[in-house]
């Protein structure tokens, strides 16, 4: 198969395409023919050798973590997946790569949007696992406030999202050319700087139960905290969002509302 790779640590020069040997899907895994693939800032850490002093790499390598196409093979034990199925996910981690290849194997997926297109799908799956696993480490739970701070990036945006979903108030630091983007998603934008408390639980305005436990803590002065209803599952609620809003299903069917952005690198 043909495979985007590089032999040693460097800038972008040392990455070729070249003919690689195809990967299997093993148990709890599918194979995926690749639609698209993202680029994380991990991927360069990891090929400018920044990293190697924590995740010593094996050369040759195939960058890429998260990727996105239509299964081709299905390992022993998965179910509800099928050849055929459109799906985005991520690579094993173990593996620290392997997506910018024409087949790669997921060891996390979850089927594709119909909304959405492979080159957005492609993108997603870092920071909506990411956004995940923070919420439930923090027991993230309906009637708490969480600060977001850079929630205008793609881990922010998707914490947001899944933390509104969740029944979380959430207020979000960005520059202020992001407020109307947060507010869009029923986030309280904040700027950056003066003007945050120090970092601890508090009450939030209007609020029986709520703690901040995001980062930096809350601001002194929140604002306007608007109420909006968080997406409860009801499919006409949520084709009222904005028009590039969509469910995402994360695991055990539950549906999630996300939304997603992907900027075009030039050839």
């Amino acid at each position: 198969m043909l495979a985007a790779r590089y032999h040693r640590y460097g800038g972008p020069g040392v990455l070729t395409v070249e003919e690689a040997e195809e990967p299997h899907a093993g148990p709890g895994q599918v194979r995926i023919s690749v639609r698209a693939t993202g680029v994380t800032p991990a991927d360069w850490y990891l090929r400018s050798g920044m990293l190697k002093e924590m995740a010593s790499l094996r050369f040759p390598r195939i960058p890429g973590m998260d990727a996105a196409g239509v299964v081709d093979e299905v390992g022993e034990g998965v179910t509800g997946t099928s050849v055929g199925d459109a799906v985005f996910g991520l690579v094993p981690l173990d593996r620290l790569g392997g997506a910018a290849a024409r087949y790669a194997v997921l060891e996390a997926w979850a089927h594709k949007p119909r909304a959405w297109s492979f080159e957005t799908a492609g993108g997603a799956a870092g920071n909506v696992e990411t956004a995940t696993r923070v919420l439930d480490a923090l027991g993230a739970a309906e009637g708490m406030t969480l600060l977001i701070e850079g929630a205008a990036g793609g881990a922010g945006t998707m914490t947001a999202q899944l933390a509104r979903a969740r029944g979380l108030t959430v207020i979000g630091t960005a520059s202020e050319r992001n407020h109307h983007f947060l507010d869009e998603l029923g986030v309280t934008p904040v700027t950056y700087g003066p003007g945050l408390a120090a970092p601890g639980p508090t009450r939030s305005p209007g609020r029986r139960r709520g703690a901040g436990r995001g980062g930096q803590g809350l601001p002194r002065r929140p604002g306007d905290h608007r109420r909006r209803p968080a997406p409860r599952g009801d499919d006409r609620r949520l084709r009222r969002r904005p028009p590039r809003s969509t469910v995402l299903p994360l695991r055990r069917g539950r549906a999630r509302l996300v939304r997603t952005a992907v900027r075009r690198v030039p050839r």
